[in-house]
């Protein structure tokens, strides 16, 4: 019985679901798993939220009632989502009056079909508000069901504290909807109150542990470790943080070690459909895992995938890997992430379940503009016991001369990736263990097919291996250093003839590869097997598995008393004593010349010199929004240092797009005052300095048709008196040219070199090329720009997303969106922009033509892509100015506008 069925179970005869979906209520810090539905009752409509009495929900008797919202007419909800770009989960937010609820839905079919069912129901909601008083006795009559039915006291408690929330002529709805999440933050007072029945266990502990005392472990573990590990609850003061610090250095006092076994898998499926049993994959062991973590790439190879991030494809994988797990044990999943055509899903056997927390997800695209998830990576996180591990799947770039640029894919992620529910944000490297799984793509360098073939043949596997680029990168140091891979001895894995067990015998004829990876990094760890899987044929690539026994720490909570009893004692003894003292090697930092979209990077060195450990934080300065400026990044920016250590701090300087043209115009500099703060201690000052070369990037289009030479002649006055005048009124001044001569000297470089290339637009380029690309631009006015054809057309989208106005002005913008589906007002609109901007607007339709009269395969697709691409970036709406439509239909507008102009 699916979802939607069993809640339409537990309504009466004249209601309906519409769609329902499982989801996370969050209150404060605390996430717990609902079932949200949509109902409706003779044309009015409500959301009931359920709460699920097991994992998996088989009938009606699984779900309870918990609150129930009628829409009104104040109820309104935003959605906070990168749609079709990145996808973790959607934040849903509800409002009415002084009330607001929110969850978190995990991207997918299932998320959209239910968003899009919401906007139906608010607006007819809405229509029938304005017409006619509702009537919610309906509701009601589900709120009385609930309290007389047959519930313990817990649940009756819960029902107490059910909100229905009608008009405003009714009682006033609570601040918010579910007060019972209050009681869970309760659990979050001093560090001490965690221990109170501690003493009384103690003395009556015996050899074979009490059930009591089995209890009281577990309760208190999950309490215990909840403050020790990393949390997005701010501690309650710098005394609470010092502690749990302290504690972590001295874990091994009382922790022990319990193995528990993992299971790895990955596999490309080349968009194919899950037609295959996969017991042959995940329960080729006799013993069943502890934790499964498995992961796919290409799930989806559509346009749908790609733009929108939506794939039916999702739920089908996902099923057929519930279905393959091993039959030795029960699971439960405990994350599924997905990005495009990267999956990663983690499941746990059930006895574990209640061990796991802290869960959460990450994703990084590594495509175009490092933003498109045709390529990138994907990461779960989470606290198995006291142990963090973070698992990674990632698919790299793709063609056997780039290796460099898998590199550089490697390299984003590991900076890019991090979990930002957490105060400071945790990255990768911060677990205890990371295993890091995917298609990494790296080929074997300078042998032919038939070279391959026979040392294949002759199963020299260890003399193709001095070949393989990941085995040569990693020894030179530029990727995976800190990780280890066991001895692969097992053929390639890429690429095989579809259906078989043959490698490529098409005309390309590609040589085989080890593309299909799995590394690790931590301690306590022990691989028992990695291999391949020939036996499944469907995909052009053969899963990979790897098997671990893994050390988890688990608290011993007598131990854990002890200690945290001495270092109580210690503590008192410093802090009566003793104040924060550090040390800084430099409070002035002056980084030079910085430059467009290049990193500068210093170190700052905060050593702890006093008696006592110290945790720091940088503040915001009065009347700032945040501790740094916006090209400005500090990691960690808050942090415990022991006395007698020290912490590095990296201060990295990095000017984006949407930060150049201010630079650009003088109105802001590389410039700023840091303010250190120590807990319970004094503040320290770090001043920060450089110099910003202008750059053609960030330049307005006006501005840029006003320069006769390239930009680095220009005196930086003259800029930046230039940039005003433009502001104000640049039809003023004699232009030499019709569009800048930096979009003339880019797209003539396309039409010469890229118009027959199939994936321009489509894969990235390399940083170091965009960069000699930009100084190209700024210096001088060549016929041929360095670089790939890739790093241009990369290089000519952020130059477009870096102009202060738009090439469609912001004062256009929402004639633009309101009129994309009419083609002659388009044009019309067109027309009225300032003479610069529509240039620049026609001249970039024209190329885009160009390009798809070249396209041979899948035309529409590319258009869609292309449209898709350029509308985002050539349709920005100004600063300020909150969305009237969906982020999907914004984006199929702006979509529409481009594919006007383009289209045949």
């Amino acid at each position: 019985m699916d979802l939607q069925t069993v809640v339409q179970c537990k309504l009466n005869a004249e209601d309906n679901c519409l769609c329902c979906v499982e989801g996370m209520l969050v209150s404060n810090w605390v996430r717990s798993t609902r079932v949200i539905a949509i109902v409706q009752h003779q044309g009015e409509n409500a959301l009931f939220v359920y709460h699920a009495r097991q994992a998996a929900v088989q009938n009606a008797d699984d779900l309870a009632l918990e609150t129930v919202i009628a829409f009104d007419s104040t109820t309104t909800f935003d959605v906070n989502s990168a749609m079709g770009i990145v996808g973790d989960d959607l934040e849903l937010r509800f409002r009415n009056n002084d009330l607001e609820t929110v969850f978190e839905l995990p991207i997918g079919s299932k998320c959209n079909a239910f968003v899009s069912e919401l906007y139906r129901a608010l607006e007819l909601s809405g229509t029938q508000l304005a017409s006619s008083a509702t009537e919610l006795s309906w509701v009601e009559r589900y709120l009385i069901s609930n309290h007389s039915g047959d519930h313990s006291s817990t649940e009756m408690a819960k029902a107490e504290k059910v909100s229905c929330i009608k008009d405003s002529k009714l009682e006033a709805a609570p601040k918010r909807a579910f007060n019972r999440a209050d009681a869970a933050t309760d659990s979050v007072f001093g560090f001490e109150d965690n221990f109170v029945d501690l003493k009384i266990q103690e003395q009556n502990r015996s050899i074979m542990p009490s059930v009591k005392e089995e209890k009281l472990q577990k309760t208190v573990e999950q309490e215990v470790g909840a403050l020790l590990r990393h949390s997005s609850v701010d501690l309650l003061g710098s005394r609470d943080g010092i502690i749990k610090r302290t504690m972590e250095t001295r874990e091994i006092e009382y922790t022990d070690l319990q193995s528990f076994r993992f299971f790895t898998g990955t596999w490309n499926v080349n968009g194919q459909s899950a037609t295959v049993a996969l017991q042959a994959w995940l329960a080729k062991d006799l013993e069943p895992p502890d934790v499964y973590a498995v992961g796919f790439q290409e799930l989806d190879l559509s346009k749908e995938a790609f733009l929108f991030n939506d794939s039916p494809r999702e739920e089908e994988w996902q099923q057929a890997v519930t279905n393959g797990l091993h039959p030795g044990a029960e699971y439960r999943l405990v994350k599924l992430v997905r990005l495009v055509g990267m999956m990663l899903i983690v499941y746990v056997q059930v006895k574990h379940y209640g061990q796991i927390m802290d869960v959460t997800s990450e994703v990084v695209g590594t495509g175009i503009m490092g933003k498109m998830g045709n390529k990138g990576g994907v990461a779960i996180r989470f606290m198995l016991h006291n142990t963090s591990v973070c698992i990674v799947n990632a698919h790299l770039a793709a063609h056997t001369e780039d290796y460099e640029r898998r590199n550089q894919d490697f390299s984003e992620i590991c900076s890019r990736m991090r979990f930002a529910r957490f105060d400071p944000p945790l990255e990768i490297h911060q677990h205890d263990v990371v295993l890091w799984i995917g298609d990494l793509n790296y080929r074997l360098d300078h042998l032919q097919y038939d070279h391959v073939m026979l040392l294949l043949n002759k199963e020299k596997l260890q003399k193709l291996l001095e070949y393989d680029q990941l085995y040569k990168q990693k020894k030179k140091g530029m990727v995976f250093t800190s990780y280890t891979e066991a001895e692969l001895t097992f053929p390639p894995t890429y690429k095989f003839d579809t259906g078989t067990d043959v490698y490529d015998t098409s005309e390309k004829c590609r040589v085989p590869a080890w593309c299909d990876r799995i590394l690790w990094r931590g301690g306590q760890i022990k691989q028992l097997s990695y291999q391949s899987h020939p036996s499944l044929k469907i995909s052009d690539h053969k899963p990979v598995s790897a098997l671990f026994d893994i050390g988890v720490k688990i608290i011993d909570v007598i131990k854990f008393k002890k200690v945290y009893e001495d270092l109580m004692k210690r503590l008192d003894k410093l802090e009566n004593e003793y104040l924060p003292q550090v040390t800084l090697d430099r409070v002035e930092i002056d980084y030079g010349e910085v430059t467009f979209v290049e990193p500068a990077i210093q170190y700052l060195i905060v050593a702890n010199t006093g008696q006592v450990p110290v945790e720091f934080e940088f503040i915001k300065k009065l009347n700032d929004t945040g501790y740094c400026k916006q090209w400005l990044s500090i990691t960690p920016y808050k942090d415990y240092i022991m006395p007698g250590e020290k912490r590095d701090v990296k201060l990295e300087i990095y000017v984006s797009p949407i930060m150049a043209a201010k630079l650009n115009a003088g109105e802001d500099k590389i410039e700023d005052i840091l303010v250190l703060h120590l807990m319970g201690g004094k503040d320290l000052f770090v001043t920060i300095s450089g110099v910003y070369v202008p750059s053609c990037f960030g330049m307005s289009l006006q501005a840029l048709c006003q320069l006769p030479s390239p930009l680095r002649d220009v005196p930086v006055a003259n800029i930046i008196q230039l940039e005003s005048h433009s502001e104000t009124d640049g039809s003023q001044h004699e232009r030499p040219y019709d569009i800048p001569k930096e979009v003339y000297s880019m797209l003539n470089h396309l039409y010469e070199y890229g118009v027959h290339d199939g994936t321009i637009f489509q894969q990235p380029g390399l940083h170091s090329e965009i960069l000699a690309i930009r100084n190209a631009l700024d210096t001088a006015i060549t016929d041929k720009l360095p670089g790939s054809v890739h790093s241009v057309a990369e290089a000519l989208l952020m130059f477009l997303e870096a102009l202060p106005d738009p090439v469609v002005p912001y004062q256009f913008y929402q004639r633009c969106i309101d009129c994309a589906q009419e083609v002659a007002a388009c044009e019309q609109i067109v027309t009225e922009f300032p003479s610069c901007h529509g240039n620049v607007f026609r001249y970039l339709m024209a190329f885009i033509r160009t390009l798809l009269y070249f396209v041979n395969t899948n035309r529409s697709d590319v258009l869609d892509s292309l449209a898709m691409m350029f509308g985002r970036i050539l349709l920005r709406p100004p600063q300020g100015i909150k969305p009237t439509l969906p982020t999907r239909l914004l984006d199929n507008r702006k979509a529409t506008f481009i594919t006007n102009f383009v289209s045949e």
